[in-house]
Parts: C-alpha cells; sequence; structure tokens
C-alpha cells in the first residue's frame, strides 16, 4: 500500500517523473495488483484494487496527454490491458460475491478514466480497442453464474453510467455504438441477466440527459434512450410503468428544444406503436402516454403517424376495443 501510494506522487508530481514512472514494467505491476490472488476479498484488498484502479487512471492521462515520442507505452495498450483484467475475473478462483465486486469496481472506474484533457480522443482510442464489445460482454458472463440479484443490478447500474460516460456528448460515439450492439442489444442483455428495476431504469434516464435527473437535468442528449424506454415500457410491472411513464412525460415536454428533439426522433411513431398492444398496459401508464403523444403532436406529426393514429379508434377482428378510445 506504501508502495502505491508513492507511486501516486510520482504521478501526481513533476511531469517528467511521471512520464518515467509510467512505464512497461510499473503498468505490468499495476495491472497485476487489481486482480487478487486469494480466494475471498477482505476489505483491504478491496481498497487496494480501488486505489491500483485509480492510479491506473492516471496513468492513461498521462500518456494520453503527453506528446508521442514520450510515451514508453501506447495508450491503447494500457486500454486492452484493462479490459483483458475485466474478462480474466470470470475465470478467477474467487466467489460469484467477489467476483461481481470486482467487476462493478472495474466498471465504476471508467467515468473516472474518461475525465482528461482532450476527452473526445480518449474515447476514440477506447471504441477503438473493443469497448462497446467487450463491457457489455461482462453481462452475458454474469448470466453464468447463480443468482446474485442485487450484484447483477449494480453491474448493470454502473455498465450504463460507463457507456453514457465513454458516450458523453460526441454522435460519432453514440453512432459507433448503435453499430456494434445497440440500445435494443443493451436492453435484451439486461433482461437476461436481472428484473429490471426502478434504480436501473433511472440509471437510462441519466444516460438520456447525459448527467443525473433526480439532480434537476433536463436537457436531453440521447433521444434514442427514450425511444427505448418506450419501447420497454409493455414488459415492466404496472408500478415501474407508470414511474417511466411519469418520467418520461415529464422530461419529454420540458421545454421547446427537447419537444423539437423529441419530434425529429420519430418518438410519436413509437408511443402509437406502443398503444398499439396497449390491452396489456397499465391504465395510468397509457394515460401518461396519451399526454405525451398529445403534447408532441401539436408540435409536429406526419401523415404517416396520423394514419397510425386514426388506425387506433378501429376495433380489431374480434371487435375488442382499445381501452384509451
Amino acid at each position: 500500500m506504501s508502495l502505491l501510494h508513492l507511486f501516486g506522487a510520482m504521478l501526481h508530481g513533476v511531469q517528467s517523473n511521471a512520464l518515467k514512472a509510467v512505464n512497461p514494467a510499473s503498468t505490468t505491476v499495476l495491472l497485476g495488483l487489481l486482480l487478487p490472488m486469494a480466494l475471498t476479498l477482505s476489505e483491504a484488498q478491496v481498497e487496494l484494487i480501488r486505489i491500483a484502479l485509480r492510479l491506473f487512471c492516471k496513468s492513461v492521462h498521462i500518456m494520453h496527454c503527453c506528446s508521442p515520442h514520450e510515451r514508453q507505452i501506447d495508450v491503447s495498450d494500457l486500454l486492452i490491458g484493462f479490459l483483458d483484467k475485466i474478462d480474466a475475473i470470470v475465470e478467477m478462483n474467487l466467489s460469484d460475491e467477489n467476483k461481481f465486486d470486482l467487476w462493478i469496481l472495474f466498471i465504476e472506474s471508467i467515468p473516472y478514466l474518461m475525465k482528461c484533457h482532450d476527452r473526445s480522443a480518449l474515447e476514440a482510442i477506447f471504441v477503438q480497442v473493443g469497448c462497446f464489445e467487450r463491457l457489455p460482454h461482462v453481462l452475458h458472463m454474469a448470466q453464468g453464474l447463480p443468482s446474485q440479484d442485487e450484484a447483477k443490478t449494480k453491474l448493470c447500474i454502473a455498465l450504463v453510467r460507463a457507456l453514457t460516460a465513454i458516450m458523453l456528448g460526441s454522435v460519432s460515439k453514440k453512432e459507433a455504438f448503435k453499430d456494434v450492439l445497440g440500445y435494443d442489444g443493451l436492453k435484451e442483455a439486461i433482461e437476461k441477466t436481472v428484473v429490471p428495476r426502478e434504480d436501473l431504469l433511472a440509471s437510462f434516464l441519466d444516460m438520456a440527459v447525459e448527467g443525473s435527473i433526480s439532480e434537476g437535468l433536463s436537457a436531453i442528449c440521447n433521444t434514442d434512450v427514450l425511444l427505448l424506454l418506450i419501447r420497454w415500457i409493455p414488459s415492466l410491472s404496472s408500478y415501474l410503468q407508470r414511474w417511466v411513464g411519469s418520467r418520461l412525460s415529464g422530461t419529454c415536454v420540458s421545454g421547446a428544444h427537447n419537444c423539437m428533439l423529441c419530434c425529429r426522433s420519430g418518438m410519436t411513431g413509437t408511443i402509437l406503436d406502443v398503444l398499439r398492444g396497449a390491452e396489456h398496459m397499465d391504465e395510468t401508464a397509457t394515460e401518461y402516454l396519451i399526454s405525451l403523444l398529445e403534447t408532441l403532436g401539436s408540435h409536429s406529426m406526419t401523415a404517416v403517424d396520423l394514419k397510425k393514429l386514426i388506425s387506433l379508434f378501429r376495433p380489431s377482428s374480434d371487435g375488442y376495443q382499445m381501452p384509451y378510445t
């Protein structure tokens, strides 16, 4: 532990010393400290790993912000080593609980990893080394472990927040994510891992505003996430249907800019598609969606969406009439 603090002092000191400290040998030792050799994790080991992760992130920042000829190790090699350690956790001789603890520690460090000068370039390197393929793969590994619902939920939340940090403020990274996995692919992986609950869905709302909904942020930055939540509503419990419907109704119409973004994203059509199968939806949740549809429709509605709306008033072939008509 004392050596880690000494290494940290070098990283935070004079740049010339920091550049000498971050080299292939020190990186190998640092990455080695991230995975414990013991069968169980003690509090002291968890703290050591947390400090080692912090120092690893600082090492990445130093290498990323210096000129290429000053680097003793490439940033991409550091990030690949980080992802390799995440993959290696599943093979470790640890309890399932400790494996989840390690995964969560690693993935929760990613938002800090992305906080540096020239963030966009670091995000691009992380995407290039396959973070969008490899990070969601953690959920696939977690699915094979016995039930740890609380830990699995925390892992899913940490992953959503990590992906948010990687895509923060970047249209190109968001498009890259859609090409590699997509929001529906992420939803499917999460549903195979754990039953969604309120705090998990809240992390998606935070992804949509690239901040915290609970802190009053409401400027939409990612409409694809909101479309995903709308499509997700029918498969949720009645309580969560109402909760998501309420949050969407409040966020999407909080200002003309949000309304414009939602209309441009095709949200009215998505709502109409969900309402078509509303016989299995909570009545209050349906009302939230109809209210949202009214507000967005008053701003803009395509001819195709208008036809969809009119068709909802027609009874089905067996004479069933939607309750909201």
